[in-house]
């Protein structure tokens, strides 16, 4: 899907389940977010999730980690990546 999408947030704080290519290592995700809306396409994983502020600007919410119809877009929050020290650089 090209181009911007809208959606809306419906879930905080959620554990995201995954399992690795061989099916037998589960992996889970903490803290992840959930968006309902038709947003993605295949191949999004990794793309950026924005809102729009108050004033109207884009911001970087997080990235994107799963999507499917039924479920919604799952992304990782932006603060879990700041609380690890990395920072989105926003000033231009």
């Amino acid at each position: 899907m090209s181009g911007y999408n809208t959606g809306t947030i419906t879930a905080t704080n959620q554990v995201v389940t995954y399992f690795d290519v061989d099916g037998k290592n589960k992996i889970l995700v903490y803290g992840s977010s959930v968006i309902k809306g038709n947003l993605t396409s295949p191949g999004d994983s990794g793309g950026v999730v924005y809102l729009k502020s108050a004033a109207e600007r884009n911001l970087i919410a997080g990235t994107i980690i799963a999507s499917n119809s039924d479920e919604g877009v799952k992304f990782t929050p932006r603060s879990l990546y700041e609380d690890i020290g990395f920072s989105f650089d926003t000033s231009y």
